[in-house]
């Protein structure tokens, strides 16, 4: 509701003009990153866009579609939009990247996650403010590098990956070790493997949770198939196989990886 009335999702003409429409009703911009030969692009214009549960979101948001290879292909690139479709919401006063959805999602998930999305950034605010009147406050600290890191925002946070550390040096509140395992996800996110693989090997040194040290085997994997060395990342997924008490759902991926990468050695 805007203003009092009832709003149905608008669709602007170019991004430009979404941005000027959400600045003007404080909606977020809501980007459809799409191609003209992305099977689940049209599967959402099919399915998703044309529902009135998608209509209901217009007290939130400003939508615009572009081609990620065409007039939409500069802000693709800066986005880091890699898979398609991708669904972009960003703050319309700065431009940033409030969160994303990537993928088809029905529209009743799909609602919902974008709803989410909304009440976290109003959220966000306040949590800043919190953070910053009370540094020491690891808890709060942590939540809100997850939203950070959820927006791909590295630089925000990076700054808060030493507040975090300052509050749990030896990792036994478990803080720490989560903190760079998120910072290891938007690393790789943005190609930086090398930076990705410290991150989840010093997490793996500080947590004593299974899943945790499973989960960073695994991703310390990914970093190794990233830069071809195919060996090294079996034996990595092989010792999250290894670690007693790992979850099943790891254990499976990461026998799953070993299969892919065996096979494709195989072919060679």
């Amino acid at each position: 509701m805007y203003n009092g009335v009832i709003m149905s999702v608008t669709w602007a003409t170019s991004y430009n003009a979404a941005i000027k429409s959400a600045r003007a009703s404080k909606r977020l911009v809501m980007i459809d990153f799409y191609a003209d030969w992305c099977t689940y692009c049209k599967k959402m214009d099919r399915e998703v866009f044309p529902h009135p549960k998608f209509g209901e979101l217009g007290n939130m948001l400003v939508a615009v579609k572009l081609n990620s290879e065409k007039e939409g292909a500069q802000l693709a690139q800066k986005f880091n939009v890699s898979g398609l479709p991708t669904i972009l919401f960003l703050d319309p006063s700065t431009g940033a990247e409030v969160s994303r959805i990537g993928g088809y999602m029905p529209v009743e998930g799909f609602v919902q996650s974008a709803r989410s999305i909304g009440q976290l950034h109003k959220s966000l605010p306040g949590m800043e403010a919190k953070v910053k009147a009370n540094p020491a406050d690891t808890k709060n600290a942590l939540a809100l590098l997850k939203i950070y890191a959820r927006q791909n925002n590295r630089a925000k946070a990076e700054a808060l990956l030493p507040v975090i550390a300052r509050g749990d040096a030896n990792g036994k509140r478990g803080f720490y070790s989560t903190a760079l395992i998120l910072m290891g996800e938007v690393d790789l996110e943005a190609n930086f493997s090398d930076s990705a693989r410290k991150r989840f090997q010093k997490a793996l040194a500080l947590t004593a949770k299974p899943e945790e040290k499973a989960y960073c085997h695994i991703r310390i994997g990914i970093c190794d198939i990233v830069q071809q060395k195919a060996d090294s990342a079996i034996a990595s997924w092989k010792r999250a196989m290894a670690i007693r008490g790992c979850p099943p759902e790891l254990y499976q991926t990461a026998q799953t990886f070993i299969q892919r990468a065996q096979n494709i050695k195989n072919q060679r």
